[in-house]
């Protein structure tokens, strides 16, 4: 199969201004499978999709509400509204123009109030999309975004980020079910993912620097409004991240990483039926889906390393 083609990206940056653009190639073709074949054989994707071409205009403003006097480290409200403008071509056809905007207010020198909201699209699977495998014409699913929450500073190299977010999908492709096609798609499901974020951050000091992050969220889906919410396949309820690195001095440093994740859902099999044809079995599933999720994953990273300069190579990089 032939190489995807490039992707170019090209910014513009000014003191207020920004822009940029997103050119993404075309994927090669897929593999087609002859009609006479009678067993499903999956096709090869490259990364890239669908050919899509973007460009995304941001303006920062400083909105000082009724001219109040601040000291000299305590800010009025500043925002970054912007826009996005998206086309697709080929299987997947659609226009797409996306608002979006930032607003950060320093309260007093060490705590600040964010807020953020806008609207993404993300394109469908891209075997959704393909002829002999899914529909062409399906458009890309929109996501209403909004995001709240506070930073606060402790201590001279401690800060703390905690932040809640709701997400909400629309058009969200799911199996036509009017039609006995299995390949038939239609932008109809829903989606709504929801849950908070802790951020603790350690400035680097002389000798140490980590943060820990965790996030708890929930990710939900529906094929109508009628339908009760359901998990999503890849939902992940608790995530745990901690690092640390310490500079142990003559260029040595040493550094952890621990991971831990909630265990991906699914839905227990409650029997199985004979396929005469295929002379397998066919797992039956149970009603109550995504209730069961494989175990826990965590995992813990250790590293210890040498920096030494050669030649004036490395000076004035951090840590040298």
């Amino acid at each position: 199969m032939a190489r995807p083609l490039p992707v170019v990206l090209v910014a513009l940056t000014t003191g207020l201004l920004a822009v940029e653009a997103l050119l993404a190639a075309p994927p090669p073709a897929p593999v087609v499978v002859p009609p006479k074949l009678t067993r499903f054989v999956a096709p090869r994707f490259e990364p890239a999709d669908v050919p899509r071409a973007g460009a995304e205009v941001l303006l920062e403003l400083d909105l000082d509400v009724g001219g109040r006097v601040r000291a000299s480290r305590v800010r009025a409200p500043s925002g970054v509204p912007g826009v996005r403008l998206d086309t697709w071509v080929g299987d997947l056809s659609a226009v797409a123009l996306d608002p979006r905007l930032s607003v950060r207010h320093q309260v007093d020198p060490l705590t600040a109030w964010k807020l953020a909201l806008g609207v993404r699209r993300q394109d469908p699977d891209t075997q959704l999309i393909l002829p002999g495998y899914g529909t062409p014409g399906l458009r890309p699913f929109a996501a209403a975004e909004l995001s709240a929450g506070a930073e606060r500073r402790l201590g001279e190299h401690m800060i703390l980020d905690l932040a809640a977010f709701y997400k909400r999908l629309a058009g969200v492709p799911i199996h036509d079910a009017s039609s006995q096609d299995p390949t038939r798609f239609v932008n109809a499901g829903q989606g709504q993912v929801w849950g908070a974020e802790l951020f603790v951050r350690y400035l680097a000091s002389e000798h140490f620097f980590g943060w820990l992050a965790y996030t708890f969220q929930r990710a939900q889906r529906r094929d109508s409004s009628s339908d009760p919410w359901r998990i999503f396949d890849y939902d992940q309820a608790h995530i745990l991240t901690a690092v640390a690195s310490w500079r142990l001095g003559r260029g040595w440093e040493a550094g952890l990483r621990w991971r831990y994740t909630t265990g991906l859902p699914f839905t227990e099999m409650v029997g199985s039926k004979l396929d005469a044809d295929r002379q397998t079995y066919t797992g039956i599933p149970g009603t109550c889906h995504n209730c069961s999720r494989i175990p826990a994953f965590h995992a813990l990273d250790l590293r210890v390393g040498l920096g030494r300069g050669i030649g004036g190579v490395c000076d004035g990089l951090p840590g040298h």
